[in-house]
Order: C-alpha cells, then sequence, then structure tokens
C-alpha cells in the first residue's frame, strides 16, 4: 500500500502548494533517476523516516551503494548513506569515509535534535532524536524560546509574589488532585476520592526514578487493582479503538502487534534516556515519549493515564516542576478534549489504510501485516504543540486562576467567621451550593441542610458569597474549595 505523504512546505519562489503537494518550479527540475531523485529530496523535502524506509527498503542494495560510490565525499550522499544504514539495518558494501566534513543527520534549525554522536563510518553526525527502534521527529517551532524550568519558576514566583509558603503548599495540593480527576474524566470514568488520592500519589511521585517498564507495569497495576479481569503487563492480543457493531470491531485507531511490543517498548525506554540528555525542549520530550507510548498502546488497560503519567515523568525529570508543583497537564487537557482528540486523529487517520486486519471471534482484531514502522517514525509536532498550549494556558491562566480562587476562599472563610461560628467544610458547602445555583440558596437545600441558620444568616452569608465570588474566576462559575 502507498503511503499518502502529503507534505507542509514553506511556500517560496521554487515552489506553490497545491492540495498538500509541493510542486516546483522547472528550473530546478532534476534527472529522472534514483540518485538525483533521493538528492533532491533529502534537500528540499520535509523529512519523513517512514516514507525513507519503504523507499530504501525497495531499492536493491547496489543502487544505493552506487548512489553513494559516485561521490563518496558529497555530504548529502553521505547524509543519505547513513540514514539508509540507520534505518534499515543493512551495511552496504562500502568503504568507510575518508574524506569530507561532518555533516548533520537532520537539519538542527528545523528539527529538534539529540546529542550530536560522530558516526566516523559515514562522517555524519547523528543527531537523531531517538533510535532506529523509535524515533519520532518534531519541529524546532515547538519549542518555548526559554528554558521551561527556568521560564515556569519565574512565572510561579511572580504570582505567588508577597504570599506565605502554606498558600504554596496549598495550592500543589489542590493542582495535584484536580489533575489526578481530571486523567479519569478523560477516560469517561466517575473516579473515587480514594482512586483519586491514590493516582496523584503516583503523579507526585513521577519521574524519581529512570523510565523503565517495570515502572510502568507497577503504576498500570496499581491503577487497575480491584479490576480482576485484566493481567498487568504488556498484552497478549490485539487492541484497538473505536466502536463495536453487533460485537464486530470498527476502529478507528489500532495498538501494535503483541508480538512488537518489547522491541518497540525497550526502544522506546532508550529513546527516553537519550531525549533527557538533549538539548530537546521538555514539553516536546514529554510528547514524543508519551504520545508514542499511546500510540502503541502497550495494555490491555490503562494506555491513557500512563500516556499522561508519562507526561509528568518527563516533566519532573526535566525539572519542570516549578515551587514542587505538578504541571496539571491533564486538566488542561481535559479543559480542552476536543484539541486532544484532534491532535489524535490527524495522527490515526493517514496511517489506519496501511495496517491489514481481521475481526476475531471474540470481537477483538488481529492484525496481518508487518506495523512496527507506523509506531517507529512518526512527526509528532502537532503533539508537541498541542502539549505546548497546554503548559501556556497552565502556567499563564490556569495557576492565577488557582491562586485567586484560594485567596477568594480564605477571605470567604475570614469574613463569614464574623457572621457565624460554623465549620469550615460547612462554610465550602454553603458557598458551593449558592454559586451552583446563581448566586441563590434554594428553599429545599436551606431546610435540608442548613436548618440550623437563622434567617438572618443565611442571608448575611449569600450576600457575602455573592460579594466575594462574583463575578466568577474565568475558568468556571463552580465554587471550587
Amino acid at each position: 500500500m502507498v503511503l499518502d505523504r502529503r507534505i507542509k512546505v514553506p511556500v517560496g519562489e521554487s515552489r506553490i502548494c497545491r492540495d498538500g503537494f509541493a510542486q516546483y518550479g522547472s528550473h530546478i527540475a532534476v534527472p529522472d533517476t534514483f540518485s538525483d531523485h533521493l538528492t533532491f529530496a533529502l534537500k528540499h523535502e520535509r523529512l519523513d523516516l517512514l516514507a525513507l524506509k519503504r523507499i530504501f527498503l525497495a531499492v536493491p542494495e547496489p543502487i544505493m551503494a552506487d548512489h553513494v560510490r559516485a561521490a563518496p565525499t558529497s555530504g548529502p550522499r553521505r547524509r543519505a548513506w547513513f540514514l539508509y544504514e540507520f534505518l534499515t539495518g543493512r551495511r552496504l558494501d562500502l568503504p568507510s569515509a575518508n574524506n569530507g566534513a561532518y555533516v548533520d543527520a537532520i537539519d538542527p534549525d528545523f528539527w529538534q535534535t539529540g546529542l550530536p554522536v560522530n558516526s566516523p563510518r559515514h562522517r555524519v553526525r547523528d543527531n537523531l532524536p531517538g533510535n532506529a527502534g523509535f524515533c519520532p521527529l518534531i519541529e524546532r517551532r515547538a519549542a518555548f524560546e526559554t528554558p521551561l524550568s527556568e521560564m515556569s519558576e519565574r512565572i510561579l514566583g511572580a504570582h505567588l509574589a508577597g504570599a506565605d509558603r502554606e498558600l504554596g503548599r496549598r495550592l500543589v495540593r489542590r493542582l495535584l488532585l484536580k489533575d489526578s480527576r481530571s486523567s479519569f474524566l478523560i477516560e469517561g470514568e466517575n473516579p473515587s476520592n480514594v482512586d483519586i488520592q491514590r493516582w496523584s500519589d503516583h503523579i507526585s511521585r513521577a519521574g524519581e526514578a529512570p523510565l523503565s517498564l517495570d515502572r510502568m507495569i507497577g503504576v498500570q497495576r496499581d491503577l487497575l487493582r480491584s479490576n480482576r479481569f485484566i493481567v498487568p503487563g504488556l498484552r497478549r492480543d490485539g487492541v484497538f479503538l473505536g466502536d463495536r457493531v453487533d460485537n464486530m470491531p470498527s476502529p478507528f485507531w489500532i495498538g501494535a502487534r503483541p508480538e512488537d511490543l518489547p522491541d518497540l517498548i525497550n526502544a522506546l525506554i532508550r529513546a527516553d534516556e537519550r531525549l533527557e540528555g538533549s538539548e530537546v525542549d521538555p514539553v516536546s520530550h514529554a510528547a514524543a515519549v508519551s504520545f508514542g507510548w499511546v500510540f502503541i498502546h502497550p495494555f490491555e488497560d490503562g494506555n491513557g493515564r500512563t500516556h499522561r503519567y508519562l507526561m509528568q515523568h518527563v516533566l519532573a525529570r526535566r525539572g519542570v516542576r516549578p515551587g514542587g508543583l505538578t504541571v496539571p497537564v491533564a486538566k488542561a487537557i481535559w479543559e480542552d478534549i476536543q484539541g486532544y482528540r484532534d491532535v489524535l486523529a490527524q495522527h490515526d487517520q493517514p496511517l489506519m489504510p496501511l495496517m491489514d486486519w481481521r475481526p476475531t471471534r471474540n470481537g477483538n482484531v488481529e492484525v496481518l501485516n508487518d506495523t512496527a514502522d507506523l509506531y517507529r517514525y512518526f512527526d509528532a509536532t502537532e503533539q508537541a504543540l498541542f502539549l505546548k498550549g497546554c503548559v501556556e494556558r497552565i502556567l499563564n491562566h490556569t495557576i492565577p486562576s488557582e491562586i485567586d480562587e484560594v485567596r477568594r476562599r480564605d477571605a470567604y472563610i475570614a469574613a463569614a467567621r464574623e457572621v457565624i461560628d460554623m465549620p469550615e467544610r460547612q462554610l465550602d458547602l454553603f458557598a458551593s451550593v449558592v454559586m451552583n445555583n446563581g448566586g441563590e440558596m434554594s428553599k429545599a437545600k436551606r431546610n435540608k441542610i442548613f436548618q440550623q441558620m437563622t434567617d438572618e444568616e443565611v442571608s448575611s452569608l449569600v450576600s457575602l458569597v455573592r460579594e466575594v465570588f462574583s463575578p466568577p474566576s474565568d475558568d468556571s462559575a463552580e465554587y471550587r474549595p
């Protein structure tokens, strides 16, 4: 099956874009040979490792060797040689390069790159952000211009200027619990307080140790401890996302074949190690690893939440925990759930036609062709941009809004104590009932919950709630203590 690889290219004097295809001027046309077209593509086209590997596998080795041999000191040809051996695992019948300045494997001005490692055989700097088994690419435009760890500390410090340490500690607890709850809501679940607390414990410890499969299985096992029908660990059967019609699967995405999982996950973990030691933006790093994980879908269940756990793992390992605060990525995703679904679909839809599958008797799917490369090589730019947008909203909107809510709540409690001697829990409940009822106390709730209060006390507290919490903070009209 042919890859539909319509590319996004900047329009300039040499090319125009029509229906997603780049159309070049005749003045830069090249002879109709494999060698000339390969050189042209690597010079002018957006790099696509999946498509390039398909091309390399279709080309006889002698033709590829002749391509290099014709100009062994040429930087573009040595780059093609390196990428060929990197992607295919084949070694061409060529001596190692002796001359020619070292060239980059990928353009560091366009792509975010790994720490360069020289390949003396090709005289190429391997700056790919992964390995042959897992290597997503991300454009440089998805990176923050300022180091995120420094920027987040500065922004949080400005928001908390003049506040006591207790406010910071309360903010940490508040956002951690909200983020944990949101991760369940994304999966369509209504978690108990115990579930939320257990998951928040995992999120708070994310990044304490290097990434490993055992660690991820441990997280999954604790997440699904009450589900006796799920076997923790790498799944032994196929998996798909989609619907069932009369027990017939209708997938919009299919996870990797079970037999490919050990190699894919091992390669993902090694890529994470390489990215951790690089200058790749932390959010882009988190996107590459976490979205790669959820595309592979290695577990029978719990893939979505472990995918978002990986975001926290990477951010913590890369020092993005301003003031000890867990950046509430899941909360931001939940607030833009359609954007999240869209960015997943942008990846899934073009690749589904490349999967040859059939339904099984138990309503599952069985993949019939080799699909491992679909999970190894993908462009994670859109996923990184989405995650970057989430982090920007968190730093510029969510955190100041949460701080404002905490301060309003404290002001309300202090003023309410001047009206009535009532436990904080009851005062919080009172404010929640009023704000969730349009600024009024319903007669039913008044008689059922607050029957011990006098009419004067109720009236005074309702007025206080309106004064303190109206207009409500931007992100919600609900009161949330």
